[in-house]
């Protein structure tokens, strides 16, 4: 995971949420799964489960794809990552899966005696979908400075706003926020900034990004 940090200078008093874009994660639905029986490897000391993941529909479902190992009865290990809810996954392909074609993703479980039982879930990145980083920190951000001339109002939705208009150039970091943004992978980004202005319209909806 990548993290990007954000600073951003306020000039106008306004309302603030940032909202920067990556791709998300999607369940796939047009695809049959079915596993192996479990085989432990006593060189590594793991328990091995094959899952044959088969695209059921007449197009190619366009990579990455990933699999989650959801509701497992013993740990798993050796995984490739962790999702953003904390699953553990497997790498299924960078590319794509052809259409009617298959692929079998090695998953691999810490040596217990338990039953073994497991739910696969496929993913593919989704590059239209939306998450949010919001500026007073939740879901992809981090809060790592807020300057003194802010507050944070609670509520649904919480918000950053600043206390005074004041439309010259800043002199301090009063009305800078510094942002860290969790990306998921490296890459090329677009940015969207979604602001709430001030009942003055045009007068209260100015900020500025550095670059």
């Amino acid at each position: 995971m990548k993290k990007f940090l954000l600073k951003l200078i306020i000039v106008t008093s306004l309302t603030w949420l940032a909202s920067p874009v990556f791709a998300d994660w999607t369940d796939i639905e047009e695809i049959s799964i079915s596993k192996s029986r479990p085989l432990f490897d006593r060189t590594n000391r793991v328990y091995v489960v094959n899952v044959q993941i088969q695209n059921d529909s007449d197009e190619d479902i366009q990579g990455p794809l990933r699999m989650l190992v959801k509701n497992a009865t013993i740990g798993v290990t050796g995984e490739d990552g962790l999702s953003e809810s904390g699953a553990p996954y497997f790498v299924v392909s960078e590319a794509s899966l052809p259409a009617g074609q298959s692929v079998s993703v090695k998953t691999t479980f810490e040596p217990n005696r338990a039953r073994l039982a497991f739910d696969a879930v496929i993913q593919k990145a989704d590059p239209n979908v939306a998450i949010y980083a919001e500026a007073e920190g939740g879901s992809a951000g981090t809060l790592l400075f807020k300057g003194n001339a802010f507050s944070v109002i609670e509520g649904d939705p919480s918000f950053v706003t600043i206390n005074e208009t004041d439309t010259n150039a800043p002199t301090d970091d009063a009305r800078v926020i510094e942002l860290e943004v969790a990306f998921p992978d490296a890459g090329e980004y677009t940015l969207y900034a979604r602001v709430r202005v001030g009942p003055n319209t045009v007068e209260d909806d100015s900020f500025f990004l550095p670059t």
